[in-house]
């Protein structure tokens, strides 16, 4: 069941990352800004937590990003504290982004039924508990330990 699994997922990151490719963006950079398309502004430390990453990764994307125009970071005051805010750029993709994940969601339930597809997500569901269970440190509270500490 792992290797189907890790197949599925590869299979998936593939189908997205061909069409955030014609976006300019990679896998995973979506996430970043679908977050700040929920709240903008928020601190890296912020979206290290809701993304469950580390604080370099928060920063590479964040860079990257701000390279290309799609975000914009700023200090708060004397203190380290960084914000991400998007820029109009960043705004605009957002239609973009949101589409190649209602194709994705399409795809994903082509050749289920609606009863194997709600027992799929929830099996699907099952899973990331377990995992999470068996992990009770995520990436995001050690990282979060290791920058307070």
């Amino acid at each position: 069941m792992a290797r189907l699994l890790m197949q599925a997922d590869s299979a998936q990151r593939s189908f997205v990352g061909r069409r955030l490719a014609e976006l300019d963006l990679h896998v995973g950079q979506e996430l970043f800004l679908m977050q700040l398309w929920e709240k903008d502004g928020l601190s890296q430390s912020e979206l290290m937590a809701r993304l469950g990453c580390t604080a370099p990764t928060v920063t590479k994307t964040s860079q990257r990003l701000e390279r290309v125009g799609l975000v914009r970071r700023e200090r708060e005051g004397r203190r380290r504290v960084s914000r991400v805010y998007l820029t109009q750029a960043g705004w605009d993709l957002r239609e973009s982004v949101e589409e190649i994940w209602r194709v994705t969601e399409r795809q994903i339930r082509a050749g289920l039924s609606d009863e194997e597809a709600e027992s799929f997500a929830a099996s699907l569901a099952k899973v990331t508990e377990s995992f999470n269970k068996a992990s009770p440190r995520s990436v995001a509270q050690s990282a979060l330990a290791r920058s307070s500490a």
